[in-house]
């Protein structure tokens, strides 16, 4: 687990083309490494810390793309919790990643879905964002049940 601190904490200090280049690298070989960091090591740079975001943002999409894809191995009731108690307190730019886990868990898993609708209804983020007539709101309880109802 050490080394996948180490791993993220350089990743989180280079910039924008390399960061984007390595996390391909990591998508062709399945994110090893990304979600037991995020979920199991308790860094606080996860969320909060301001020089972490970029890394957290990239780690949390391919989060969502494990939950689409390949979601063996994936501890999705803990990601949930974790979601829950730490996403209304986390830097816009990872807000919206975190966003979109929420969403794929609900739209993917029945089985957790009222969970991710009561989540996603309960900290109420982008309730008030400008959504143009035809298109569906960033809302995770809207967007689930959007794609749900498919």
């Amino acid at each position: 687990m050490a080394g996948t601190f180490q791993g993220f904490l350089w990743l989180s200090l280079i910039g924008g083309w390399v960061l984007a280049s390595l996390l391909a690298l990591y998508r062709k070989s399945g994110c090893p490494g990304f979600y037991a960091f995020f979920l199991k090591s308790g860094c606080p740079g996860f969320y909060g810390c301001p020089g972490f975001f970029m890394a957290a943002r990239s780690g949390l999409s391919l989060t969502a793309e494990q939950v689409v894809k390949n979601p063996e191995g994936l501890d999705l009731p803990a990601l949930l919790e974790r979601i829950e108690s730490e996403m209304g307190t986390a830097a816009p730019e990872v807000q919206w990643t975190v966003n979109f886990s929420l969403e794929e868990i609900g739209i993917h898993f029945p089985d957790q879905r009222e969970r991710a609708l009561a989540i996603g209804e309960a900290l109420g983020l982008y309730r008030n964002y400008p959504v143009s007539k035809g298109c569906t709101s960033p809302l995770a309880p809207i967007g689930i049940n959007a794609m749900v109802n498919r």
